[in-house]
Parts: C-alpha cells; sequence; structure tokens
C-alpha cells in the first residue's frame, strides 16, 4: 500500500470513529443544541454513518486481509452501538408516553370518585325524600280509611232511617256469629257475593247486587222472541184518525197528554204484541212521551205476558220483579229509598246469601219506588198480553189501577175478555182486528214480489 494511501485510510477511519463518537454521545445525552433530537435527527445520522462507512469500503482495495478488515470491524462495532443507542431512546419515547397516560389516568379516576360522591349524596337525598313522602301517602291511606268507615256506619244510618223514621248505627263489622249454628239454606235462594267499602253517595255500589237479586232467567225471552214490525206496517198509529178514516183513539195525542191509559185490543193472533213492541220500541213515542214528562227523567219500562213461558213469565212476582229491574238499571240512585232493608242486608253481609224476593216484599217495593215519581220522574209502563196472566184478572187489573197517576201511565194489551172490557174500555183504546187490513195487503205484496224477484 502506498504511504499516502495509507495515510488518507487512516484520515477516513479517523473521521468515521470521531462522527460515529459524536452521534453516539449526542444520542445519549438526547438533544442537540438544548433541542430534543427527533426520529429524523437519528435518521439523518445513520444515513450519514453507511454513507461514509461506504466511502471508506471504496479506499480499500480488494486484497489479502489487511487494515481494511480492521476498519470494517470498527465500523460494524460503531453501528452496533448506534443500533442500542436508538432502541433506547424507543424505548425512552415510549416510556415518556407512558407516563403521560398514567397521568391522564390518576386524573380520570379523580373525577369518577367525585361522580361517585355526587351520585351518593343525590341518592341519600332521595331515599330520604322518598321515605318522607311514603310516611305522608300512609297517613292519607289511614285518614281515608277513617272516614270511609264513617261513611259506612252513615250510610247504615240513613238507610235505617229510610226504613222506620229513626236512627240506629249498627256496629262496623257486625256482631259475632256462632259457628256451631248453621244456616237455613231454602231451596231457592240467590249466592251474591258483595263488595266492601261502600261510601255514602255512592249508590251504584248496590246495582249489581241487586239486579242480580231481581233477575229471572227468562225475563226478556219473550220480548225478544217477537217479530219485530214489517216495513210500511203499524206505522199508521201515530197518525190522526180522522184522516185515515178509522175508528181508533188517537195514540199520538194520548202520548202527549196526561191520561192514565191506553188499551190496545183485539182476536188472539191479530198483531197486539208486534204492535206493543213496535210502539215501544218507536222513536216517536220517545218523543212524544218526552212532551209529556218535560224535564223530568222518564222511564218506560215493558214487561209482556206469555201463557206458553215459566211461573214468572205468566205470574205478578214475574211482572214485579221485571219492572223493578228495567227502573233500577236506568236509575240506580233509587234503589237505596225503594228497598232499604235490602241495602242494609247488602251491607252487613261481604259474601251472604240472600233468598229470591216473596210477593209481599215486591208489592211494597213497587208501591215505594211509584211514591217517588212526580216533578223529577214519570213513568210509563208497556204491559202486554194481560189476558195470559195466570192468576186472577181482576187482581192485576186492580194493581193498575191503583198505580196510575199524572205521574205514573200505562200502554195495555190484552184480548177483549170480560175483566178488561170493564175497565179500560172507557179510556182511550183501538181494536187491533178493524185496522190492520192495509198492512196485510202491504205485507202480501212486499212477500209476494220478493219470491217474483228471486225466480226472474
Amino acid at each position: 500500500m502506498e504511504p499516502l494511501a495509507a495515510l488518507g485510510i487512516a484520515a477516513a477511519v479517523v473521521q468515521f470513529v470521531d462522527f460515529g463518537t459524536a452521534v453516539i454521545r449526542e444520542s445519549s445525552a438526547g438533544r442537540r443544541d438544548g433541542k430534543s433530537l427527533t426520529h429524523t435527527d437519528f435518521a439523518t445520522a445513520v444515513k450519514d454513518l453507511i454513507s461514509l462507512n461506504q466511502s471508506l469500503k471504496n479506499e480499500f482495495p480488494t486484497g489479502p486481509r489487511g487494515p481494511h478488515e480492521a476498519v470494517s470491524e470498527i465500523q460494524n462495532m460503531s453501528l452496533e452501538v448506534y443500533q442500542r443507542q436508538v432502541n433506547l431512546r424507543a424505548l425512552a419515547f415510549i416510556s415518556e408516553k407512558l407516563g403521560i397516560l398514567t397521568t391522564v389516568t390518576k386524573g380520570i379516576e379523580g373525577e369518577v370518585f367525585n361522580i361517585k360522591e355526587i351520585l351518593a349524596l343525590d341518592q341519600r337525598k332521595l331515599v330520604q325524600t322518598v321515605k318522607g313522602e311514603s310516611a305522608q301517602l300512609q297517613r292519607c291511606l289511614e285518614a281515608s280509611d277513617a272516614l270511609h268507615r264513617q261513611g259506612r256506619q252513615d250510610l247504615i244510618a240513613a238507610i235505617l232511617t229510610l226504613q222506620n223514621g229513626d236512627v240506629r248505627v249498627l256496629p262496623y263489622g257486625g256482631g259475632p256469629v256462632d259457628p256451631g249454628i248453621k244456616p237455613r239454606m231454602p231451596q231457592n235462594v240467590v249466592r251474591l257475593h258483595y263488595r266492601s267499602g261502600i261510601s255514602f253517595d255512592d249508590y251504584q255500589d248496590f246495582q249489581q247486587p241487586v239486579l242480580d237479586f231481581l233477575h229471572f232467567r227468562h225475563l226478556a225471552d219473550r220480548y225478544d222472541s217477537i217479530s219485530e214490525a214489517h216495513k210500511k206496517t203499524f206505522d199508521w198509529i201515530f197518525c190522526d184518525p180522522d184522516e185515515q178514516g178509522k175508528p181508533w183513539a188517537n195514540f199520538s195525542t194520548w202520548l202527549t197528554s196526561s191520561q192514565p191509559c191506553y188499551w190496545i185490543n183485539g182476536k188472539a193472533a191479530s198483531g197486539k204484541s208486534t204492535l206493543m213492541k213496535h210502539v215501544h220500541r218507536h222513536n216517536t213515542t220517545k218523543a212524544l212521551l218526552g212532551q209529556w214528562a218535560k224535564l223530568a227523567d222518564m222511564i218506560c219500562p215493558a214487561f209482556f205476558f206469555w201463557h206458553l213461558g215459566t211461573e214468572l213469565q205468566r205470574s205478578q212476582e214475574g211482572l214485579l220483579r221485571s219492572l223493578l229491574h228495567d227502573i233500577f238499571t236506568q236509575h240506580p240512585r233509587l234503589i237505596i229509598s225503594v228497598m232499604p232493608e235490602l241495602c242494609r242486608e247488602i251491607l252487613k253481609r261481604e259474601a251472604g246469601i240472600l233468598e229470591c224476593p216473596t210477593l209481599p216484599e215486591l208489592m211494597r217495593w213497587f208501591r215505594k219506588l211509584v211514591a217517588q215519581t212526580g216533578d223529577g220522574l214519570k213513568i210509563c209502563f208497556f204491559i202486554d198480553g194481560l189476558d195470559e196472566f195466570h192468576g186472577a184478572h181482576h187482581d192485576l187489573i186492580e194493581l193498575i189501577e191503583t198505580t196510575w197517576s199524572p205521574s205514573v201511565r200505562f200502554v195495555v194489551s190484552s184480548r177483549p175478555i170480560t175483566a178488561c172490557l170493564d175497565v179500560f174500555n172507557s179510556h182511550p183504546n183501538l181494536r187491533l182486528q178493524d185496522l190492520t187490513g192495509e198492512d196485510g195487503r202491504h205485507y202480501i205484496q212486499d212477500q209476494l214480489g220478493q219470491k217474483l224477484q228471486n225466480k226472474g
């Protein structure tokens, strides 16, 4: 090797070692000119070392092992040291970021703790508020229960006053019952279950038990089984008979008057029941009766006797039960004043047994109900088939005669039997078989036209 070439190589090695030492020193300090080294700085230093390393390699000729091997080892050692320094720097960078993350986490944990404290404080306040409201609600419930018990006693006292005129307050809950005595249970009884807790003004609590007490299985069967009037038939009854040229008492005029009774009579199967159902349900009937009732409440209960039906469908007992049932369905407020003794039984029994009503009871309640009529309440009864009543017709007619008044009126129908002729013939009436000829023609024409239309 030439002396000058060897000197150049030595100078290059010294330069490489000096530069590598500076890089290592700066990387150990991690700063340059008072500023932190960045990854860009390290990348630049690596490129410089690689460039210097390449220039040193170019200075060495190829051949047997010589000084260039020493230089190469020095280069490799310098690069290894530098690589380690870079790794250390990366670890330091990661450690620094982890420290920042730890600080942030501690701050978040502090905020979470503060939130938990606030929530715990609000929860304690909420629990205290709820306890206070619960205590107040309990006091209100106790006060309400006390008023309820007093109201129940007042109601019993009022019922007893209505019944016999003297005020007696029964003890709340009733007296003790001897468990050794078995109550006698008649064959025909109605089992009723009643609610407790009836207030003084809540008369509707009596309604369903009383309606169940009065109801019987076939109560509405006869009425429902009667066919509707054919179209264009029976509407003549609301017309002026003088204009029709047919003899009958003007029914529309009677509805607006105060006359007590209107009698529809006719032969068997002449259509009396169909006409009675027609006028009972017709809006014109209700409108004209409204002129008679004026501002009073108006009720139109109906009963249709049926001689082929059950005993209650053809008896005075069934008649009264049905009429009372209809009226109390529409006006439950009347129950307490009409049957106070039954209301007292309902109050005394939380769940008990009531015998079916007797005829004397029903008569008494019916009379009391009629006594309630006047300027505030008016009733028009519709009773069909008086001749189908099983019993003394005079007794039934006497009940009707002794009931009607300016506030209570009757529309009745029957065959022209003697008992009815003797009483009702002097009142407005019509004889149906004399008036239905045109209805028959309308019915036949409609039926024939329908059959011809179906064949065509």
